[in-house]
């Protein structure tokens, strides 16, 4: 399942985008290399966020491994 919304690129500082959603203003800053081409400050976006499961499951894996690592180092 995934959620769409609108964002408006606020401004672009560096390598960096500062975007605000349009529903309720809040703010995200993510890299410019995320940004579509042809994408500036004013430019009004589409963003998805959709759930991966699987990905969600290894990164778990992962940390839980991490974890124990770092609990048997000491």
């Amino acid at each position: 399942m995934s959620k769409e919304f609108q964002i408006f690129i606020d401004r672009l500082e560096g390598d960096m985008a500062v975007l605000l959603s349009c529903e309720n203003a809040h703010e995200l800053v993510i890299p410019k290399k995320f940004l579509p081409k042809g994408a500036r400050a004013g430019s009004v976006l589409t963003a998805t966020f959709k759930l991966e499961p699987e990905l969600t499951t290894k990164a778990r894996e992962v940390v839980c491994d991490l974890i124990a690592e770092l609990s048997h180092t000491k």
